[in-house]
């Protein structure tokens, strides 16, 4: 039995890529994911590292700013966790989980502006709703 977790981690990153391309991921996605792996294994360069560890993963998943500005950015940190995940399920059991685990809790919007547009809105529409409804009444004849 393959100890996948002594793999290089390139190697892992290229079977992953080709479980994705096999899974009919698009292209796009795919090219997005291998950009994805090519910062982690730069990043693993740069600490000395050839396999995936713990250490390496949290340096990665820690990796959150933009590149311009340094601020920080989202959606990278979500690929990253994404790109952990696939890791270590095809460590696990060598198939990679492309299933969402964990989806992100819901944001209760706060501002009062918002709050009060939303009430607005609501309004609106059920006095647009009971127009119609009383206008097709009065022309339903019986």
């Amino acid at each position: 039995m393959i100890d996948r977790s002594k793999l290089p981690l390139n190697e892992i990153a290229v079977k992953i890529l080709k479980q994705m391309e096999d899974a009919s991921f698009s292209p796009g996605t795919i090219g997005l994911y291998r950009g994805f792996f090519n910062r982690l294994n730069k990043l693993a360069h740069t600490m000395g590292k050839s396999v995936y560890d713990d250490e390496l993963a949290q340096s990665f998943i820690s990796d959150t700013a933009y590149k311009k500005d340094g601020g920080y950015c989202h959606s990278r940190y979500l690929y990253h966790v994404r790109c952990i995940r696939f890791i270590e399920s095809f460590i696990n059991n060598g198939i990679v989980d492309f299933s969402i685990t964990q989806p992100l809790p819901p944001k209760e919007l706060k501002s009062k502006e918002f709050r009060s547009l939303r009430l607005a809105v609501s309004l609106y529409l059920w006095y647009w709703y009971a127009r119609n409804i009383i206008r097709r009444q009065a022309s339903v004849r019986i």
